[in-house]
């Protein structure tokens, strides 16, 4: 599954706005942790990238897809990093608000943000993707709270499993 399985933006979507959208939903990273990103992590084509994850203290490696890594390097050489689109995580709320038409209808003990980071446990379940592993991906001190997410995640399967049958595409 991918981005366009779980949400769906305004046709009126700028780029560089939906390119930081799907960063968030591919790396499944808290979105207040974007704004620690360095320049030189978004200028790069490396799929590999390097974040700051402040909760816990630490560096962690995300991989992206080379065709969004792409895409940020060159958002980046235009001046747009989220510090600077954003200026902070409320103007990132008000993108979300504004720009995602459509979104998975479950309620997150989080802002409405950390959908992104319930469908990126959504998508990799869907992939078979262990509990102890999804806990590495998500940099989860602890089982327990990636447990939490994962019955999130799985509201979240089924309300798309019911949307596929309604609409025919499942049998």
């Amino acid at each position: 599954m991918n981005f366009s399985d779980f949400f769906k933006l305004r046709d009126n979507c700028p780029d560089y706005v939906s390119d930081v959208f799907h960063f968030l939903f591919e790396t499944g990273i808290r979105p207040s942790d974007l704004f620690a990103i360095e320049k030189d992590q978004f200028l790069s084509n490396r799929q590999i990238k390097r974040i700051w994850i402040s909760k816990v203290g630490k560096y962690a490696d995300f991989r992206i897809s080379s065709d969004l890594a792409e895409k940020l390097a060159n958002q980046a050489k235009k001046g747009n990093l989220p510090r600077r689109i954003f200026k902070d995580y409320k103007g990132l709320e008000r993108a979300f608000s504004y720009f995602v038409q459509q979104k998975p209808k479950v309620k997150t003990p989080y802002s409405k943000l950390y959908l992104f980071r319930y469908c990126f446990v959504a998508a990799n379940l869907l992939l078979g993707v262990s509990p102890q592993i999804l806990a590495a991906k998500l940099v989860h001190n602890f089982l327990t709270s990636t447990q939490t997410y994962i019955q999130t995640a799985e509201k979240i399967i089924d309300e798309i499993k019911k949307n596929e049958v309604k609409n025919g595409e499942i049998t």
